[in-house]
């Protein structure tokens, strides 16, 4: 047997001539995966060798005189032959006579003629999986290749695929029968003529965009499912071959290329601007997918609107153009905007606006910057009844801060004007300047705006004086105190913690402004409660938390003399610092005694719940760093010091553990 010779379709015709001259090869296998192109690659080699050959095909036939019928019937048909079958006496005796000695006749051209046996896997339907018992319908057809063979003295080449035949071939034709196989791989570099062959509806500039997009395509769908065979291809092909709209030939197509990227989109839908939303939200950094659908949307015009997506097996299609969408994916792709247009009533939509805010808000789009796009046609119309913020309409990272003041910003204005609130210029200011400095203000607007109204504006906020501190104080105090009872005057960081646990509320705002007063009266004003004793404690609780065993920035001293320890102190305490740690020079654990006793232990379950959920979710392995430590040095092969990390002896949960095991000391008998 040769050896096996693995051939690209442009690389095999001098090598099958070659073995087309070699008389020696009597049975030549031409294999190759279904849709290669095998038959034709044969004819069309035959033809311009100018070898003369009798076709057979084994579709349909399934017995030894069916086979050889059909041999002797394609040899009365391509010779002289059929002049004699022709006549009426003649030809009744002479086909008799053929069929009577079976493929003697044969005989007569075996000097000049192959005999070209095409479809031999579809004699069975036996696949890769079965047994070598299983593939005996193929004995009658390999004897009268063996008998054309040996018998008659004529080559042979069988044309078939090798996928579902593998082990039949490699176990019983090669052993037997030592055919040469000549190997016609799957080439992805001919997808792109494919469409030539079955578009002929479409005229050429037409089947020239889509073959580019096709072959384009199909590149990422063999590279993603390992492809060998060109069935699928043909399939969708064959789907299309009708079909007169390239746009829908263009947006079937990609419509199964955002399946296979495992892409949800909805029928009709904008594939590209639903991919860029995908992209955004998803916060993916693939940028070969992201890079593949720009070249196609720049390499093809799309005259008549960016491909839409398609449901597999059906010819539903939209005539419509989404022009918006269209403005914002090639604004997007910086790619050219031609001479489509946005309405400046245009209201965006939650994705539109992803789009809108991926890109700097100081940038031009149709004649506006984009920030005053989405301030004047997204944020003025949603930000009463938002489902989103700029939490989640600015999901890039790179503008993230830009956006953020923007939509505060924005928010503010139309806030104070639609609530008429704007009736005094100064006020107005501190007001908007609230809201921007305290975002989460917004993240319930519809509370925002029942609490903030214009009576309560009239009311409490027009007549104080023109300290904004003590405007952006009351206003907090009216929002915090509408989730829960404020303890007393305190510090912003601290029911931010109280929230997160008794409520699952979490309130975002700038470091520097951890230390904010909350005033629970309007008898004092923010500027007073930063002299008091009792501020300065929240200075100083901050500060020792934010101490570490290793970097031990605040030095903790007696300051303070009067002062309360509420249950937002509480918490707090329990969750950042170790029980030996000292606030105002007493122990944490000597604090929450005080307070479980000044409290009449009103609070014990709750901070016992507290302490227990922490010790429930913490990892055990994440370091507690208030604790022990001790420094472990790398070396190098030099005896040097190369590299060197703490290493803290106990967790979180250790820490937890700890407390929990105090305050199984200070519960009290009334408990």
């Amino acid at each position: 047997m040769k050896k096996l010779k693995s051939k690209t379709k442009d690389q095999v015709e001098p090598e099958f001539e070659r073995i087309i001259r070699n008389n020696n090869l009597m049975n030549i296998w031409v294999l190759g995966p279904w849709g290669s192109g095998k038959t034709k690659f044969v004819k069309t080699s035959l033809d311009s060798l100018n070898q003369e050959y009798f076709y057979v095909s084994l579709f349909g036939l399934t017995s030894r005189n069916e086979i050889i019928q059909e041999i002797n019937e394609q040899i009365v048909q391509e010779t002289k032959i059929s002049l004699l079958v022709d006549l009426p006496l003649i030809g009744t005796i002479f086909r008799f006579m053929y069929q009577l000695n079976g493929l003697s006749i044969l005989r007569n051209f075996r000097e000049k003629y192959f005999v070209v046996i095409d479809d031999f896997e579809r004699i069975s339907n036996v696949d890769g999986t079965a047994e070598i018992t299983d593939f005996g319908a193929y004995n009658d057809v390999l004897g009268v290749i063996d008998y054309i063979q040996q018998s008659i003295g004529c080559r042979v080449i069988v044309i078939s695929t090798n996928e579902s035949l593998e082990k039949f071939i490699t176990e019983i034709v090669i052993p037997k029968f030592h055919p040469y196989q000549y190997q016609i791989k799957f080439n992805p570099e001919i997808i792109k003529d494919l469409p030539k062959q079955f578009f002929k509806k479409n005229n050429s500039q037409e089947i020239e965009n889509f073959s580019g997009v096709f072959s384009e395509v199909w590149g990422e769908r063999i590279r993603l499912d390992s492809l060998t065979n060109y069935r699928p291809i043909i399939h969708e092909l064959s789907y299309l071959s009708d079909e007169t709209d390239v746009r829908f030939q263009i947006s079937y197509v990609l419509s199964r290329l955002m399946d296979c990227w495992e892409i949800n989109i909805s029928s009709g839908s904008s594939i590209p601007f639903k991919f860029l939303v995908n992209r955004i939200t998803k916060k993916s950094n693939d940028s070969r997918k992201y890079k593949l659908l720009k070249k196609i949307i720049e390499q093809y015009s799309f005259e008549n609107g960016l491909p839409y997506y398609v449901q597999e097996n059906s010819k539903e299609r939209i005539t419509d153009r989404l022009e918006v969408q269209e403005v914002l994916v090639l604004n997007y792709m910086r790619l050219e905007l031609k001479s489509l247009k946005i309405s400046n009533d245009y209201q965006f939509n939650d994705d539109e606006v992803l789009l809108l805010t991926s890109r700097d808000p100081k940038s031009d789009l149709k004649g506006r910057t984009i920030e005053d796009w989405v301030s004047e046609n997204y944020i003025k119309f949603k930000y009463r009844h938002p489902t989103r913020t700029y939490k989640n309409i600015v999901v890039s990272g790179r503008y993230d801060k830009k956006w953020k003041n923007i939509y505060q910003n924005s928010l503010a204005r139309y806030f104070v004007k639609d609530q008429k609130i704007d009736f005094n210029p100064t006020l107005e200011s501190m007001i908007i300047n609230t809201i921007k400095r305290f975002y989460f203000l917004t993240s319930d607007i519809e509370r925002f705006i029942d609490l903030i109204d214009l009576d309560y504006v009239s009311e409490y906020l027009l007549e104080t004086d023109n300290e904004e501190d003590l405007i952006s104080s009351r206003i907090l105090y009216r929002y915090l105190h509408s989730y829960y009872s404020i303890s007393g005057n305190i510090s912003l960081y601290l029911i931010k913690e109280y929230l997160e646990f008794t409520l699952d509320i979490c309130i975002e705002f700038e470091d520097k402004d951890a230390l904010f007063p909350v005033i629970v009266n309007n008898c004092e004003s923010p500027t007073e409660f930063k002299k008091s004793d009792q501020y300065k404690f929240d200075d100083i609780l901050l500060k020792v938390s934010q101490n570490t065993s290793f970097n031990k920035k605040y030095n903790d001293k007696k300051i303070v003399k009067e002062f309360t320890l509420y249950i937002e102190h509480a918490l707090y305490i329990v969750k950042n610092l170790e029980t030996t740690d000292t606030i105002n020079g007493i122990s944490a654990k000597e604090h929450i005694s005080i307070f479980m006793n000044s409290n009449g232990y009103r609070e014990f379950g709750k901070l016992r719940d507290y302490i227990e959920n922490l010790e429930r979710d913490s990892d055990s392995n994440k370091p507690n760093k208030r604790g022990e430590y001790i420094i472990e040095n790398e070396y190098n092969d030099f005896g040097d010091i190369e590299n060197s990390y703490l290493d803290y002896k106990t967790s979180l949960k250790d820490r937890y553990s700890q407390w929990k095991k105090v305050m199984e000391t200070l519960i009290p008998e009334t408990y």
